[in-house]
Protein backbone atom coordinates (compact mmCIF):
# COMPACT_ATOMS: atom_id res chain seq x y z
CA UNK A 1 0.00 0.00 0.00
CA UNK A 2 2.68 2.46 0.51
CA UNK A 3 4.39 1.75 -1.74
CA UNK A 4 1.76 2.40 -4.72
CA UNK A 5 0.49 5.63 -2.12
CA UNK A 6 4.15 6.90 -3.40
CA UNK A 7 4.59 5.62 -7.08
CA UNK A 8 0.91 7.86 -7.52
CA UNK A 9 2.56 10.57 -5.66
CA UNK A 10 5.10 10.51 -8.19
CA UNK A 11 3.47 9.74 -11.17
CA UNK A 12 0.74 12.32 -10.08
CA UNK A 13 3.00 14.86 -10.04
CA UNK A 14 4.83 14.31 -13.23
CA UNK A 15 1.12 13.46 -14.80
CA UNK A 16 0.04 17.35 -13.51
CA UNK A 17 3.35 19.19 -15.07
CA UNK A 18 4.01 17.69 -18.60
CA UNK A 19 0.97 15.51 -19.42
CA UNK A 20 0.24 11.84 -20.22
CA UNK A 21 2.35 11.17 -23.08
CA UNK A 22 5.32 12.98 -22.33
CA UNK A 23 5.10 11.18 -19.02
CA UNK A 24 4.62 7.67 -20.37
CA UNK A 25 7.92 8.63 -22.54
CA UNK A 26 9.95 10.66 -20.35
CA UNK A 27 10.05 9.95 -16.61
CA UNK A 28 13.15 10.49 -15.66
CA UNK A 29 14.48 11.74 -12.19
CA UNK A 30 14.89 14.92 -13.01
CA UNK A 31 11.76 15.76 -14.44
CA UNK A 32 10.24 14.77 -11.61
CA UNK A 33 12.51 16.50 -9.24
CA UNK A 34 11.51 19.76 -11.22
CA UNK A 35 7.97 18.91 -11.15
CA UNK A 36 7.68 18.54 -7.64
CA UNK A 37 9.60 21.52 -6.83
CA UNK A 38 7.30 23.50 -8.84
CA UNK A 39 4.03 22.44 -7.79
CA UNK A 40 4.44 21.43 -4.07
CA UNK A 41 1.79 23.38 -1.98
CA UNK A 42 4.54 24.25 0.84
CA UNK A 43 7.19 25.72 -0.98
CA UNK A 44 4.17 27.78 -2.78
CA UNK A 45 3.53 28.76 0.66
CA UNK A 46 6.64 29.65 1.30
CA UNK A 47 7.47 31.91 -1.87
CA UNK A 48 4.32 33.78 -0.43
CA UNK A 49 6.15 34.31 2.72
CA UNK A 50 9.13 35.68 1.44
CA UNK A 51 7.04 37.94 -0.35
CA UNK A 52 5.60 39.40 2.30
CA UNK A 53 8.95 39.29 4.65
CA UNK A 54 10.41 40.87 2.01
CA UNK A 55 7.58 43.58 1.42
CA UNK A 56 7.93 44.54 5.54
CA UNK A 57 11.52 44.86 4.82
CA UNK A 58 11.11 47.27 2.16
CA UNK A 59 8.27 49.46 4.21
CA UNK A 60 10.25 49.12 7.57
CA UNK A 61 13.83 50.37 5.65
CA UNK A 62 11.78 53.34 3.79
CA UNK A 63 11.54 54.82 7.30
CA UNK A 64 15.07 55.79 7.38
CA UNK A 65 14.67 58.36 4.53
CA UNK A 66 12.60 61.74 4.58
CA UNK A 67 9.02 61.60 3.89
CA UNK A 68 7.91 64.09 1.34
CA UNK A 69 4.33 65.07 0.76
CA UNK A 70 3.03 67.56 -1.93
CA UNK A 71 -0.82 68.88 -1.99
CA UNK A 72 -2.55 71.35 -3.63
CA UNK A 73 -6.33 73.22 -3.97
CA UNK A 74 -7.81 75.21 -6.57
CA UNK A 75 -11.10 77.54 -5.64
CA UNK A 76 -13.12 79.13 -7.81
CA UNK A 77 -14.97 82.24 -6.05
CA UNK A 78 -18.65 83.09 -6.94
CA UNK A 79 -18.72 86.00 -9.62
CA UNK A 80 -20.77 89.25 -8.13
CA UNK A 81 -21.34 92.07 -10.97
CA UNK A 82 -19.80 95.34 -9.42
CA UNK A 83 -22.62 97.59 -8.21
CA UNK A 84 -22.29 101.04 -5.73
CA UNK A 85 -24.85 102.72 -3.25
CA UNK A 86 -25.33 106.80 -3.17
CA UNK A 87 -24.54 107.99 0.15
CA UNK A 88 -23.03 111.15 1.65
CA UNK A 89 -19.56 111.30 4.12
CA UNK A 90 -20.26 111.46 7.85
CA UNK A 91 -17.09 114.01 8.35
CA UNK A 92 -17.25 116.02 5.44
CA UNK A 93 -21.41 115.92 4.38
CA UNK A 94 -19.67 115.28 1.03
CA UNK A 95 -22.02 112.97 -1.62
CA UNK A 96 -20.07 109.49 -2.10
CA UNK A 97 -20.51 105.93 -3.89
CA UNK A 98 -20.17 102.89 -1.83
CA UNK A 99 -19.01 100.10 -4.34
CA UNK A 100 -19.42 96.64 -3.72
CA UNK A 101 -18.93 92.92 -5.63
CA UNK A 102 -15.19 93.82 -6.83
CA UNK A 103 -14.19 91.10 -8.49
CA UNK A 104 -12.29 88.39 -6.31
CA UNK A 105 -9.52 86.37 -7.87
CA UNK A 106 -9.66 82.48 -8.07
CA UNK A 107 -7.60 80.77 -4.99
CA UNK A 108 -4.69 78.20 -6.02
CA UNK A 109 -3.03 76.34 -3.47
CA UNK A 110 0.44 74.04 -3.44
CA UNK A 111 1.83 72.96 -0.12
CA UNK A 112 5.12 70.54 0.15
CA UNK A 113 6.39 69.20 3.26
CA UNK A 114 9.53 66.44 4.58
CA UNK A 115 9.53 65.09 7.30
CA UNK A 116 12.19 63.00 8.94
CA UNK A 117 13.02 61.33 12.27
CA UNK A 118 16.11 62.86 14.22
CA UNK A 119 15.62 60.79 17.13
CA UNK A 120 13.94 57.51 17.65
CA UNK A 121 15.77 55.56 20.36
CA UNK A 122 17.34 53.16 17.50
CA UNK A 123 13.54 51.67 17.22
CA UNK A 124 13.86 52.31 13.26
CA UNK A 125 17.40 50.77 13.23
CA UNK A 126 16.55 48.09 15.24
CA UNK A 127 13.12 47.73 13.55
CA UNK A 128 15.03 47.53 9.90
CA UNK A 129 17.59 44.87 11.47
CA UNK A 130 14.72 42.89 12.87
CA UNK A 131 13.11 42.66 9.64
CA UNK A 132 16.23 41.60 7.22
CA UNK A 133 16.33 38.50 9.98
CA UNK A 134 12.93 37.82 9.13
CA UNK A 135 12.95 37.99 5.81
CA UNK A 136 16.73 35.81 5.73
CA UNK A 137 15.25 33.34 8.38
CA UNK A 138 11.96 32.98 5.46
CA UNK A 139 14.30 32.12 2.85
CA UNK A 140 16.30 29.48 4.67
CA UNK A 141 13.07 28.45 5.56
CA UNK A 142 12.41 27.70 1.69
CA UNK A 143 15.62 26.54 1.44
CA UNK A 144 15.44 23.85 4.20
CA UNK A 145 11.72 22.82 2.70
CA UNK A 146 13.02 22.71 -0.69
CA UNK A 147 15.93 20.09 -0.12
CA UNK A 148 13.32 17.98 1.95
CA UNK A 149 11.26 17.88 -0.57
CA UNK A 150 13.53 17.12 -3.53
CA UNK A 151 15.11 14.08 -0.97
CA UNK A 152 11.63 12.53 -0.48
CA UNK A 153 11.07 12.68 -4.36
CA UNK A 154 14.55 10.56 -4.93
CA UNK A 155 13.65 8.56 -2.66
CA UNK A 156 10.38 7.74 -4.04
CA UNK A 157 11.65 7.85 -7.07
CA UNK A 158 14.30 5.22 -6.70
CA UNK A 159 11.76 3.05 -4.90
CA UNK A 160 9.06 2.74 -7.54
CA UNK A 161 12.26 2.30 -10.07
CA UNK A 162 13.23 -0.81 -7.83
CA UNK A 163 9.18 -1.74 -8.08
CA UNK A 164 9.47 -1.66 -11.66
CA UNK A 165 12.49 -3.46 -11.86
CA UNK A 166 11.26 -6.43 -9.48
CA UNK A 167 8.46 -6.81 -11.17
CA UNK A 168 9.96 -7.03 -14.41
CA UNK A 169 12.47 -9.61 -13.05
CA UNK A 170 9.54 -11.76 -11.91
CA UNK A 171 8.03 -11.27 -15.40
CA UNK A 172 10.97 -12.69 -16.74
CA UNK A 173 11.74 -15.87 -14.11
CA UNK A 174 7.76 -16.57 -13.97
CA UNK A 175 7.69 -17.03 -18.45
CA UNK A 176 10.98 -19.30 -17.64
CA UNK A 177 9.54 -21.18 -14.59
CA UNK A 178 6.29 -21.57 -16.95
CA UNK A 179 8.69 -23.05 -20.31
CA UNK A 180 10.79 -25.13 -17.73
CA UNK A 181 7.21 -26.69 -16.20
CA UNK A 182 6.07 -27.51 -19.33
CA UNK A 183 9.57 -28.56 -20.92
CA UNK A 184 9.75 -31.53 -17.44
CA UNK A 185 5.82 -32.83 -18.44
CA UNK A 186 7.00 -33.57 -21.24
CA UNK A 187 10.03 -35.59 -20.52
CA UNK A 188 8.03 -37.26 -17.19
CA UNK A 189 5.76 -38.16 -20.67
CA UNK A 190 8.43 -39.74 -22.14
CA UNK A 191 9.99 -41.49 -19.39
CA UNK A 192 13.32 -39.07 -19.01
CA UNK A 193 12.06 -37.29 -15.37
CA UNK A 194 10.30 -38.29 -12.45
CA UNK A 195 7.26 -36.88 -11.46
CA UNK A 196 8.62 -35.40 -8.57
CA UNK A 197 11.33 -33.57 -11.36
CA UNK A 198 7.61 -31.78 -12.80
CA UNK A 199 6.64 -31.07 -8.86
CA UNK A 200 9.72 -29.23 -8.37
CA UNK A 201 9.56 -27.17 -11.19
CA UNK A 202 5.73 -26.58 -10.54
CA UNK A 203 6.51 -25.87 -6.68
CA UNK A 204 9.31 -23.32 -8.57
CA UNK A 205 6.71 -21.11 -10.70
CA UNK A 206 3.94 -21.15 -7.58
CA UNK A 207 6.91 -19.63 -5.71
CA UNK A 208 7.04 -17.18 -8.27
CA UNK A 209 3.71 -16.34 -8.85
CA UNK A 210 3.10 -16.14 -4.86
CA UNK A 211 6.04 -12.90 -4.89
CA UNK A 212 3.98 -11.54 -7.78
CA UNK A 213 0.68 -11.73 -5.92
CA UNK A 214 2.42 -9.99 -2.66
CA UNK A 215 3.74 -7.45 -4.93
CA UNK A 216 0.18 -6.51 -7.03
CA UNK A 217 -0.92 -6.78 -3.16
CA UNK A 218 1.40 -3.98 -1.56
CA UNK A 219 0.50 -1.69 -4.96
CA UNK A 220 -3.07 -2.40 -4.36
Amino acid sequence: MKRFILFSTVFAIFITTFGTKMAAQSLTLQRVIDGGIKNNKTLLADKSKIEAAAARYDATYSNLYPSVKLSGGYTRQSYVEPFGIASKDPATGQPITLKFGEAIENITQFRAGVQQTIYAGGRTRYAVESAKLLTDAARLEVEKDKAEVQMNLINTFYMVYKLQVTQSLLADNKKAAERRLKDVEELVKNGMALPNDALRAQLQLQQIEQTDLELGNNKA
